[in-house]
């Protein structure tokens, strides 16, 4: 089985390189300073604590094992990406089987510290790397897009074809603003917000959403 996160990221780095080139004759140089800086930083500035980036990492990590020895698994049919955020998870691309695509995402929920999983993965033929070039690019331009906006720190950005997953803990106004900027950059079909709200300073679990951005203003469809 081909495991993407990896492949994914060193896509992403890619596209940060051609975004910048792209940019040059366009923006000051200190723009593309800033876009290149967001990245760097952004564990450090994230709303989450270094103890949560730290667990989450540890749950990708056993995920990723999860999915490489799991039973009916073979090599080449599958994409997985995996995305954690505040012990949620999210899980896109393409699988094989109904089965398989239910039985994951119970294992993974039984997972030590996970809180939730959204199980977005596709049963259908696996994806290849031309398509995740686009969607790289994509991810790229909508951090780029939130700067001056809203923190890009705050944020994990996911792509899978078109659709643009936002995982965060953020405030509902931020969250909106976050969502409506994500919607308006090229390339974009759809905008699916995985948020907990915080208020006054403290996290709201009650407030955690799956929801659907559109143009009409309602951001909270469920699916």
């Amino acid at each position: 089985m081909t495991f993407l996160p990896t492949f994914r990221t060193t896509l992403l780095a890619a596209s940060l390189a051609a975004l910048t080139l792209s940019t040059q004759g366009c923006f000051p140089l200190v723009a593309v300073g800033a876009t290149a800086g967001a990245y760097a930083v952004n564990s450090a500035n994230s709303e989450l604590s270094i103890a949560t980036q730290v667990d989450d990492k540890s749950i990708k990590m056993k995920i990723t094992n999860m999915i490489n020895s799991m039973d009916g698994m073979k090599k080449g049919e599958s994409n997985i990406e995996v995305a954690t955020f505040n012990h949620n998870v999210l899980l896109t691309g393409q699988i094989p089987s109904v089965d398989l695509r239910t039985r994951l995402a119970k294992d993974v929920a039984n997972l030590p510290l996970v809180k939730k999983v959204y199980n977005e993965l596709t049963v259908e033929p696996r994806v290849y790397m031309s398509e995740y070039a686009h969607d790289s690019m994509t991810t790229t331009r909508v951090k780029a897009a939130f700067l001056g906006h809203v923190n890009p720190a705050h944020f994990k950005v996911v792509t899978e074809r078109g659709v643009v997953y936002l995982m965060a803990l953020t405030t509902v106004e931020e969250g909106d603003l976050a969502a409506e900027i994500t919607s308006q950059v090229p390339g974009v079909d759809r905008v699916v917000t995985v948020y907990e709200y915080q208020a006054n300073g403290a996290q709201n679990d009650t407030s955690d959403t799956l929801s659907v951005y559109d143009d009409s203003n309602n951001p909270d469809v469920e699916i």
